[in-house]
C-alpha cells in the first residue's frame, strides 16, 4: 500500500489535488481512499490530505501517520508546522517552490529525496476577485 499527504493552506486546492489524483489511479486500476483533515478555520489555514492507493482492497480506516511520500502546497508550512512528522525513510517529499529554503537541509540526511519542480507561473488577470479565489489566466488574449 503506498500512503501519500498531503499539506496546505485552505483555498489553494490540496483537497482538490489529492481528489484528482485518486481519480487518475482509480482509472490506472488501484483501490483508492482519499479525506481532507481541516478544523473550522477559514482560508489561508493549514489543511491535510491524504491519499491511500493499493492494488487491493483497502481496510484501513484512518488518517495517514507514516507517509510513503509527500506533497506540500506551500513552502512557508516548513517553518511552522512539521510536515515530516511519521515521514517513511526513503520517501519523496515534493515542494511546490521555485526556491529551496534554509531549513530543507535536514531532509538528505533520512535518506528522504526531495523535488522541487518550477512552481508554476501565475499572471495577473486584474481581476481581484479571481485572484483572491486562486485563479489564474490560463490564456493569453491581446
Amino acid at each position: 500500500m503506498l500512503e501519500i499527504r498531503f499539506h496546505g493552506r485552505g483555498g489553494q486546492g490540496t483537497v482538490v489535488a489529492s481528489i484528482l489524483l485518486a481519480k487518475a489511479f482509480f482509472d490506472a486500476g488501484y483501490y483508492v481512499q482519499t479525506f481532507p483533515l481541516f478544523g473550522v478555520e477559514r482560508r489561508g489555514a493549514p489543511v491535510e490530505a491524504y491519499l491511500r492507493l493499493d492494488k487491493k482492497k483497502i481496510l484501513i480506516r484512518s488518517n495517514i501517520y507514516t507517509p510513503d511520500h509527500i506533497i506540500v502546497q506551500d513552502v512557508k508550512l516548513l517553518g511552522s508546522i512539521d510536515v515530516t512528522s511519521g515521514f517513511k525513510p526513503g520517501g519523496t517529499i515534493l515542494i511546490n517552490s521555485k526556491e529551496i529554503p534554509d531549513n530543507l537541509e535536514p531532509f538528505p540526511a533520512f535518506g528522504w529525496r526531495l523535488w522541487m519542480p518550477p512552481a508554476l507561473p501565475r499572471r495577473s488577470s486584474g481581476n481581484r476577485l479571481s485572484e483572491d479565489s486562486g485563479s489564474f489566466q490560463t490564456s493569453d488574449r491581446r
